[in-house]
């Protein structure tokens, strides 16, 4: 059975869309760029940007796009989040009792809590384990890769990345969606660079055990 990339469909193939496209990108294949050219149209911003980029890549020209960045900001949702005093990731491992900073990343938060209150990421696993470094999860896909129907918008701050950090992956500004990695010792480069939004408060041996497949059974929150 023969592959052709424009049987694929979002929303259903949008990842392997998005892995296909960077992969027309780094092989420099210009037999894609009729297909690409026709994604600028989509509307979904993630498809319609690395549609973009490839072909600025593959013909040497910036390419525009119609398509808008999904933020989901809820001011009521952020103001009574303030009370949800307790977070626990259920892991694989062992418990991670977590604080959230409401004040500091209030959008991040928000997209947090809604998606945890949602199951968003029962059963998702820890997908990048770097020793003292970071553990990062909050990939339904596994692959990197997979993440909400929406992007976030980055909210750095003056606080530093020490032990046991809660931030956001990002791919750059305003791109974050439901991946954060905890980190496992001071990290300064990663300063003014990437969303901070919490911290773990108790757990911290169970970070430093996981490896790359463990579990993420639940987020318990509690007021």
């Amino acid at each position: 059975m023969k592959f052709d990339f424009s049987d694929l469909k979002y929303q259903d193939d949008l990842l392997v869309q998005l892995i296909f496209i960077d992969v027309f990108k780094n092989l420099g294949d210009k037999s894609a760029v009729p297909t690409l050219t026709l994604l600028l149209a989509s509307d979904n911003y993630e498809l319609a940007k690395a549609s973009a980029d490839a072909l600025e890549t593959l013909t040497g020209d910036k390419q525009d796009f119609a398509a808008k960045k999904k933020y989901d900001f809820d001011w009521e949702f952020i103001e009574e989040s303030v009370n949800l005093k307790e977070f626990t990731l259920k892991t694989s491992k062992g418990d991670i009792k977590l604080e959230l900073f409401t004040t500091v990343a209030p959008f991040t938060v928000q997209s947090f809590i809604k998606l945890a209150q949602k199951d968003f990421f029962d059963s998702t696993k820890f997908h990048r384990v770097v020793p003292n470094f970071v553990i990062q999860g909050g990939d339904p896909t596994s692959t990197g890769y997979g993440g909400p129907d929406y992007s976030q918008r980055s909210e750095n701050s003056s606080l530093t990345y020490e032990t046991g950090i809660l931030g956001m992956a990002s791919s750059g500004k305003d791109t974050e969606g439901s991946q954060f990695f905890i980190t496992h010792s001071a990290t300064p480069h990663l300063d003014g660079r990437y969303t901070i939004f919490g911290r773990v408060i108790e757990g911290m041996d169970a970070v430093d055990k996981i490896q790359i497949g463990e579990v993420i059974y639940d987020v318990a929150i509690a007021r």
